[in-house]
């Protein structure tokens, strides 16, 4: 019943979290909720969100 709650409420979450990057206006924006989102779906992990840079050959950190 708990693992069930659980799911349910990340799947919740990620729903929220992908009705707010629809609306977002700008990718500094989007990785501001991912970066909050995220703390609520994996409470205990830590990490970052890098994307491609224009050239395609360097990640650049947006988020942690």
């Amino acid at each position: 019943m708990e693992d069930q709650l659980r799911l349910a409420r990340e799947v919740r979450l990620l729903g929220e979290l992908k009705e707010w990057l629809q609306s977002s206006r700008s990718l500094d924006e989007q990785f501001d909720m991912v970066s909050r989102f995220m703390t609520h779906i994996l409470p205990e992990a830590e990490g970052s969100v890098y994307v491609y840079s224009n050239s395609r050959d360097v990640l650049d950190g947006c988020a942690s």
